[in-house]
């Protein structure tokens, strides 16, 4: 066995030649003690290009001592018509740090997300070493660049139990005066500000915390580790513009998708007063218009781009009599309106 003192040397070589140095022997006994697995880098970037564009940029770095971590040794990333993936890489260490091997393009699975739609455009890739040569680390490299503003980035400093942490950070950078909102918990602190170049950067960072565990009944997880979850103000989707600076400013933006979209064919209007005038009371009408609905239509979810969001219209589903859930709902406001 060899000596602490070789071992030691041993690392310092793998520094000294230029090479990251991911050795295990680089992590304090306080981080590694109790821990399944240790977060040696987390660098989560968010850049905010405009009202309708935003880049996403993470860089990750777990060392895995057992089989209870080896959930850290996948990475996915999500896109879709609003969203395009520009770089998915990984890259797997031996104990001493040392590279074993780098992901190929061939190896990176590409799913659907929701194999249960008729059709739908969010898939999904991920790619897992599936090691089993305790202890090894993995690096993931994400970026992607979506043209959906609507969803900002939570970070989590330290994403679970039994987890140490050297060094995680979060940074966004917005155009100078663009306002987006943030909630500190976990004994999160305010970030640091800074103006360069037209744009504000926040930055938050936290280095060396030990592993802890969560007892029972304790409050969310996100509670107990410092957490910023932020969220625009001002956003757009597919030209459609949203402000989520209150309740009733997003109420209009989901007003908005659905503007104009209860108009019904003209059959379907002489249906509708068929049915309510054999009945009475406006619950009965509700209730024989619900049947109708029920008889005429099912439900299929197709989600494609703001179609997510947006329901078809009325038109579209008294023709193809079927349509998912948002949409089916706003088929029947149409018929209760009518």
């Amino acid at each position: 066995m060899k000596s602490p003192l070789c071992l030691g040397l041993m690392a310092f070589c793998l520094s000294a030649v230029g090479q990251t140095n991911y050795s295990v022997l680089s992590i304090p006994d306080s981080i590694r003690k109790k821990a399944n697995v240790v977060v040696r880098h987390d660098e989560l970037r968010f850049k905010i290009l405009g009202l309708d564009r935003v880049v996403q940029y993470s860089k990750i770095v777990f060392t895995i001592f057992n089989e209870a971590g080896d959930r850290y040794g996948e990475t996915s990333a999500a896109y879709d018509q609003l969203q395009e993936i520009k770089t998915f890489d990984a890259t797997l260490y031996d104990a001493l740090g040392q590279k074993v091997r780098h992901v190929k393009r061939n190896e990176v699975k590409d799913e659907s997300m929701v194999g249960n739609s008729l059709m739908a455009d969010s898939r999904i890739k991920w790619f897992n070493f599936y090691c089993k040569t305790y202890p090894y680390t993995v690096e993931f490299e994400i970026e992607t660049e979506s043209r959906n503003t609507m969803f900002f980035p939570t970070w989590v400093a330290m994403g679970a139990e039994h987890m140490g942490v050297m060094h995680s950070s979060f940074t966004v950078t917005a155009p100078q005066g663009y306002h987006f909102r943030y909630k500190l918990l976990g004994g999160a602190a305010e970030p640091q500000k800074t103006t360069a170049s037209n744009t504000d950067v926040y930055h938050w960072e936290v280095r060396n915390l030990v592993p802890r565990l969560k007892e029972p009944n304790s409050p969310v997880w996100y509670e107990l580790s410092p957490t910023v979850m932020t969220a625009p103000s001002k956003f757009e989707v597919q030209g459609y513009q949203g402000d989520m600076n209150s309740w009733e400013s997003f109420g209009k933006f989901r007003s908005q998708l659905n503007a104009g979209r209860d108009v019904l064919p003209d059959n379907i209007k002489a249906d509708v007063q068929r049915i309510v005038a054999q009945n009475s009371t406006d619950r009965d009408k509700a209730i024989a218009l619900y049947k109708y609905l029920q008889q005429n239509t099912r439900y299929i979810s197709v989600q494609l781009g703001i179609g997510g969001w947006q329901p078809f219209d009325a038109k579209y589903v008294a023709e193809k009599k079927y349509g998912d859930c948002k949409a089916l709902s706003n088929y029947m406001t149409a018929l209760l309106k009518e």
